[in-house]
């Protein structure tokens, strides 16, 4: 089988390199304009609910929200998808769907403006679906209130009635986690475990949109308020990939572990998985997204720095920390 040619590591250090030297000329992508009069320049790497990540000359800071008084992006792509997201979150599609679309003219692949354009589909075809789907909600509601009773407060209540509602359409059970909401239990045979979900995921974005920082309840309320038949989801998991005799299981180019590795915009990425390997066996795919090995990010780090770590540990297991996009149908699409 002819394998992929390996990606230079020199390209994310020539990334990091333009990075620096565009900061300290002044003239970074991204401005954060603080309430106290300060700024923060660099790049946006990740918009939480109350805080953004960003990558600036001296490494990466956390930014909270209510200490921002405007956020400035210099490139007119992520500009787009910004306004887009303002509107989709104020319930404004017909404007959220025309800046997505003038963020694919821009980039084709824009994986952020594709999957809000997705989203939006995905909320017209809701609607031609809301009575089998207001079924399922007053279904559940009953179902809730006759095993519950009156024992819970109004707001316990209405979480507990959207719980019912995400494992009845998609077989999931969630859990609070710190931080995090993860994957609590995984109905056989449901929508999830056909999709691939297993217990202990944690979530990580769903329509794009990170929520990471969100209470268990907010997430739910995602989930349900607007009756989606599908959502696209990014999840986190660990993935152990045991050694054959406690070594790796070389081949050509970087395959490490029987798996090949390259470097993409979003970092680290598998990019083929041999039948019958390690890296199979273990539910390593093609996609996924590596953003850890045992326990280290690997952001910043070059791919032949990262394919040498897993190839030179001397444990057994290689712990690697995968996210993967999955979708996921309510019982009525499937």
């Amino acid at each position: 089988m002819n394998q992929p040619e390996p990606q230079p590591a020199y390209k994310i250090l020539a990334i990091l390199a333009v990075l620096s030297s565009l900061l300290c000329q002044g003239l970074a992508a991204d401005t954060v304009y603080k309430n106290d009069g300060g700024e923060i320049k660099g790049i946006v790497l990740e918009d939480y609910k109350d805080r953004i990540v960003m990558s600036t000359s001296s490494g990466e800071v956390e930014v909270m929200k209510s200490d921002i008084r405007e956020l400035y992006f210099d490139d007119e792509e992520k500009s787009y998808i910004k306004i887009a997201e303002q509107a989709r979150d104020r319930g404004d599609y017909g404007k959220s769907y025309e800046y997505y679309e003038k963020a694919l003219q821009l980039n084709p692949d824009s994986k952020a403006a594709k999957e809000g354009a997705a989203f939006l589909q995905e909320y017209v075809y809701k609607k031609e679906q809301s009575l089998k789907r207001e079924f399922i909600k007053k279904r559940a509601e009953s179902e809730y209130r006759t095993t519950a009773g009156d024992t819970f407060a109004a707001g316990t209540e209405a979480s507990g009635r959207d719980a019912v509602i995400v494992r009845q359409s998609f077989g999931i059970e969630l859990k609070e986690n710190g931080s995090a909401v993860e994957i609590a239990r995984v109905e056989r045979d449901s929508p999830a475990q056909k999709a691939g979900f297993m217990k202990n995921d944690r979530l990580i974005a769903l329509w794009g949109k990170l929520v990471p920082y969100m209470s268990l309840n907010e997430v739910l309320v995602l989930l349900v308020k607007d009756n989606y038949a599908r959502i696209e989801c990014t999840i986190e998991r660990m993935v152990e990939v045991r050694r054959s005799g406690g070594v790796s299981i070389l081949k050509r180019g970087n395959g490490a572990l029987g798996a090949y590795f390259c470097v993409r915009l979003g970092g680290l990425t598998v990019e083929d998985v041999n039948a019958d390997s390690p890296a199979f066996e273990a539910g390593l795919k093609k996609g996924d997204l590596i953003v850890a090995i045992d326990g280290q990010p690997t952001r910043y780090i070059p791919l032949k720095k990262a394919v040498q770590m897993i190839k030179d540990s001397p444990q057994e297991i290689a712990s690697l920390t995968i996210r993967r996009d999955i979708l996921l149908l309510s019982k009525e699409k499937e």
